[in-house]
């Protein structure tokens, strides 16, 4: 998955030959800069947390996630999260389990994440489905276990832009506000997700449409801030783009990989004021290399050269939501934490993978019911 894409598809002829050209484009661009000057972007601010306005409110995850993970797993929870400095004496939190009985969730998947979406929906088991039911089946056992309303996908173009890809998300939201039986809304965006989702309140705000229920955003892993791989790659993608085909995956708008470039997030996070009213939250992902992916250790590396926090895809601090909870730093790569590719029919597929057990299926549940709890008490 490279931005929420599934590499499987990489491992079908007709993929083969009509990608081939775009990889092969960037395998020629080994030496280039990450990003290109330019004295007009917006001024960027590298800050310590506590000077930067996002809360922290890692040490409390952290008790979430070890509550979870001790139900089913016998793993030391720094494993997973990065333990935050002053962990120590503090106060595990309650075994509570918040009601969730009218909370609707959804999930937002990443760029290309429509063309394998009967495999790998984001925090979903990796069993193959079929694809017009795979966005309600795929999570009917986190459904269960969490007592809500409802948990579901949101089907986008998976080459969409955010804009477009913002329009659906938008229509899902509504949706859910005219339901008189869900009383909140959870939201948990994986990869360029989280920019569409952005795209999406933004639109909501303008129209004076957003939700009135209590609603909370968790960006996992997400491209807030774009990549500077995006910006690497933009130009090539974009010559080439008319000549990939993807089976089961919506032709490219133009500016689907636009959408995740550090420049255009930038420039829009800057000119567009983000909705008040929603709780937003943002759990980021970096890990040692040993952890990465192999398919995505080039672009580890290209990162390590601006910071070697990065998850193989997007630098730690550029997934970081403004104005948000920081809930986690994920000790994974940018697929383990949230993508089923181990679980791939494909024996190349699994070999291109890190081959670690990542409890997804802990990380999803304590997302929601932490967001849920910090509902329930107005935050």
């Amino acid at each position: 998955m490279i931005f929420g894409f599934d590499l499987t598809i990489l491992c079908r002829p007709w993929s083969l030959r009509l990608l081939l050209p775009f990889m092969m484009a960037i395998s020629g661009c080994a030496i280039s800069p990450s990003m290109t000057y330019d004295s007009k972007a917006p001024p960027t601010a590298n800050l310590p947390l506590k000077l930067s306005g996002i809360i922290d409110g890692r040490s409390e995850f952290f008790a979430r996630f070890t509550d979870e993970l001790s139900k089913t797993n016998t793993q030391n929870t720094e494993e997973f999260i990065h333990p935050p400095a002053d962990l120590a004496g503090k106060t595990r939190r309650t075994k509570t389990q918040p009601n969730l009985i009218a909370t609707a969730v959804l999930v937002i998947p990443g760029l290309f994440g429509e063309c394998v979406d009967n495999q790998a929906l984001p925090f979903t088991d990796g069993k193959h489905r079929d694809r017009t039911q795979a966005y309600i089946t795929a999570y009917e056992n986190l459904k269960i276990q969490l007592g809500a309303y409802s948990v579901a996908a949101v089907r986008l173009a998976g080459r969409g832009s955010s804009e477009t890809n913002g329009a659906h998300i938008a229509k899902a939201l509504t949706e859910l506000q005219r339901n008189n039986a869900v009383q909140s809304i959870i939201i948990v965006a994986y990869s360029k997700g989280s920019a569409d989702t952005l795209h999406a309140l933004a639109q909501l705000a303008h129209d004076d449409r957003i939700p009135k229920k209590p609603i909370a955003l968790a960006s996992v892993a997400g491209a807030v801030m774009g990549s500077p791989i995006a910006d690497r790659y933009a130009q090539i993608y974009s010559a080439l783009q008319g000549l990939i085909d993807i089976e089961n995956c919506h032709g490219s708008q133009g500016s689907d990989f636009n959408s995740i470039t550090r420049a255009f997030r930038s420039r829009w996070l800057t000119s567009t004021p983000l909705p008040t009213g929603v709780a937003m939250y943002s759990l980021v992902a970096h890990a040692q290399r040993e952890l990465i992916a192999p398919a995505l250790l080039p672009f580890y590396d290209l990162l390590s050269m601006i910071d070697p926090r990065n998850d193989g895809q997007i630098i730690a601090s550029d997934a970081i939501l403004p104005g948000s909870t920081l809930l986690a730093e994920i000790r994974s790569d940018h697929w383990d934490l949230a993508m089923p590719l181990a679980a791939s029919r494909n024996p190349l597929i699994r070999s291109i993978t890190s081959k670690r057990s990542f409890p997804r299926d802990e990380l999803f549940l304590s997302i929601v019911r932490h967001l849920s709890e910090d509902l329930e008490r107005g935050r």
